[in-house]
């Protein structure tokens, strides 16, 4: 089980221009956080995933990217995506695996982008989708899609820890190796069974094994704690 904590997909100078349900024009309704910036304004990945969609000119949304942060998930369980519009640049391609924070495009109008005021329409618009499933690339951006049906308000999403299978964190090598010299191993040898096992043990709490063939590490860490180790190592 892992967790993820979304965070605003943009920083600095920006005004929250529409909200999720928002009343439209034909009696739709808007389901994300519309983010006005100025054009150019770095988009940062929300959570860190797969990037499954990375595309231009979709009529609507324009120039966008879709992140799945539960790509180890099974097809019929929990899936959640983000999703982020009218982009003026796109910085990840399908297949990426980016971190929370990494940039991943810059605002822009492409696509549908009106604006209220009549001035600059660059704007972020942001979407979470909480599907129960695996959904496709195609379900999400269709306004028939199953997947429709599970767009969600982001603000609920947002600095809020979320439970779920199926999360990834990839690190550089720097990275793990920072990990490696901050893990102890504690072996556990049972007499009367004739069994042993080795647990890895890091600031006094086990946080996996070797397996029994000696090959490979397990950890089970969440994305907080691989950061709160990695800030250890770098105050250290």
């Amino acid at each position: 089980m892992g967790e993820l904590t979304f965070k605003e997909p943009v920083h600095g100078s920006f005004n929250i221009t529409s909200v999720f349900d928002e009343a439209r024009p034909g009696g739709r309704k808007h389901k994300g956080i519309d983010y006005g910036a100025p054009k150019g304004t770095p988009v940062e990945a929300s959570e860190s995933g797969d990037v499954i969609a990375s595309e231009a000119n979709v009529p609507g949304y324009g120039d966008h990217v879709i992140i799945d942060h539960a790509p180890k998930a099974k097809d019929n369980e929990r899936h959640i995506y983000t999703l982020y519009a009218h982009l003026n640049t796109i910085g990840a391609g399908v297949g990426d695996i980016v971190k929370k924070g990494k940039t991943i495009g810059t605002v822009g109008h492409s696509g549908y982008a009106y604006s209220k005021t009549g001035k600059d329409p660059s704007h972020l618009h942001f979407e979470v989708i909480d599907c129960p499933w695996k959904a496709s690339r195609a379900d999400i951006l269709s306004k028939e899609g199953k997947a429709h049906a599970y767009r969600k308000d982001p603000k609920g999403y947002l600095d809020v820890p979320t439970a779920i299978e199926g999360t990834i964190y990839d690190l550089t090598e720097e990275e793990k190796n920072k990990i490696v010299q901050k893990m102890e191993v504690e072996p556990h040898i049972d007499f009367e069974h004739g069994t042993w096992r080795m647990d890895v043990v890091l600031g006094g709490k086990k946080v996996g094994h070797i397996d029994k063939h000696n090959k490979e590490i397990k950890l089970s860490l969440s994305p907080e704690e691989v950061e709160e180790i990695l800030r250890q190592s770098t105050v250290s």
